[in-house]
């Protein structure tokens, strides 16, 4: 594995009309590096948010669709 530091673990917030609504319950949607696991994730967000406190991490792996093009 790649040496990842906190830091470089998540990259981008995911803004989406889903994740805007799962804010209202503090929830939130980020885009983290893809060798990061739940453990670094926890712990990059805890040290970028100070005085935060993660209660569990969800993770998915999303493929990139590519369109079908017809010519």
């Amino acid at each position: 594995m790649a040496n990842v530091q906190y830091y470089d673990v998540i990259l981008k917030p995911v803004v989406t009309e889903k994740s805007m609504n799962a804010m209202s319950e503090k929830k939130y949607t980020f885009l983290v590096h893809p060798e990061a696991n739940k453990t670094m994730i926890k712990e990059a967000v805890e040290k970028m948010f100070p005085g935060t406190k993660v209660e569990s991490v969800n993770t998915m792996n999303a493929t990139v669709r590519t369109a079908d093009v017809v010519w």
